[in-house]
């Protein structure tokens, strides 16, 4: 059934970018100056547009299928949070170079998959240090199954050095940054970065903005999770908060209110119907969230996936 549920367009991008990140990792096991906003970095396929979103701080966006970057360069020298595939090493690394030269000297994740990680070894390589919730390292020094597929365990470069359980604060570049896991949400893996002084948020994959979003239901992923996490992110945050979401384009609070929203409502009317006995079939047949689908169903996800995961969801032991 999923065949027929998925968004033809995700299971191109999945089969065009999954190879490429595959063979980075076997290849890998063997072996300042300030710019304007909104300025396109790099050019066709893998183009990145880099927005100024704070004193010195950026955030990248490539193609879709590739997370959201955020940037920050100061007297600590650079770092970043998250780091795309391995597609997108030599534009990732302009984007940077166009914004100052000093070297990535730490990569934080919001969480493990590929499109988040997928240069973790290439900046390892060059001595960056890198950091993320304790699962993330699990997950990664292991191989790991998303989506139907086999992906392999990352070379001991890609690994993060420092993990940590629940929360660790961060201060690099006149920046203070709360790291904080949340669990059973995207995945088992996520952490959300809360700039302090800069109100800025880097939510992961928790939040996808103006595209049906993915859970990894297999490796820990739940939308109760996610909603708990989202809730507890709205409390924690104003009306000019400025929210990187994992993908799609820069958001704030009404957006991530919307978001929310959508999961709660729709969770809400699922488990009812699937109380009174109704099938996902029967389910996915009455067009719950549709009225969405000319901004919403563009991404990755179809509709009818996204109600497929949140059905799923309702029986997950970790999600009760």
């Amino acid at each position: 059934m999923q065949q027929h549920i998925l968004n033809i367009n995700f299971r191109k991008r999945i089969i065009r970018l999954l190879p490429l990140a595959l063979a980075v990792f076997a290849l890998s096991a063997q072996a300042s100056s300030t710019h304007s906003a909104s300025e396109t970095t790099h050019t066709g396929e893998n183009k990145i547009i880099t927005t100024k979103i704070g004193k010195d701080l950026f955030l990248l966006a490539g193609p879709s299928g590739n997370g959201n970057v955020i940037l920050s360069v100061g007297n600590d020298g650079a770092f970043i949070i998250d780091d795309q595939t391995p597609q997108m090493t030599d534009s990732l690394n302009s984007a940077i170079k166009r914004i100052s030269n000093k070297k990535v000297r730490y990569v934080l994740n919001t969480h493990w998959h590929f499109d988040h990680t997928g240069n973790n070894a290439e900046f390892g390589q060059h001595k960056a240090t890198i950091i993320a919730h304790k699962n993330v390292r699990t997950r990664l020094s292991s191989p790991q199954k998303v989506f139907g597929y086999d992906i392999p365990a990352s070379p001991t470069l890609a690994l993060p050095v420092i993990t940590f359980d629940k929360e660790i604060h961060i201060h690099l570049n006149n920046k203070n940054i709360d790291a904080v896991y949340y669990p059973n949400a995207h995945s088992n893996s996520d952490t959300i970065f809360f700039f302090k002084k800069e109100n800025v948020v880097h939510m992961g994959d928790i939040f996808i903005n103006k595209t049906y979003p993915f859970f990894d239901l297999a490796n820990g992923g739940s939308v109760q999770g996610a909603l708990k996490a989202i809730n507890n992110v709205l409390s924690r945050i104003d009306n000019i908060t400025k929210i990187i979401p994992g993908h799609g384009p820069l958001a704030n609070k009404s957006d991530l209110t919307f978001y929310r929203n959508l999961l709660r409502d729709t969770l809400k009317t699922v488990a009812k119907l699937k109380l009174d006995g109704q099938s996902l079939k029967s389910i996915i047949k009455l067009n719950l969230v549709d009225k969405h689908n000319e901004i919403w169903d563009g991404g990755m996800i179809s509709s009818a996936y996204f109600i497929t995961e949140v059905f799923q969801s309702l029986d997950l032991p970790e999600a009760k």
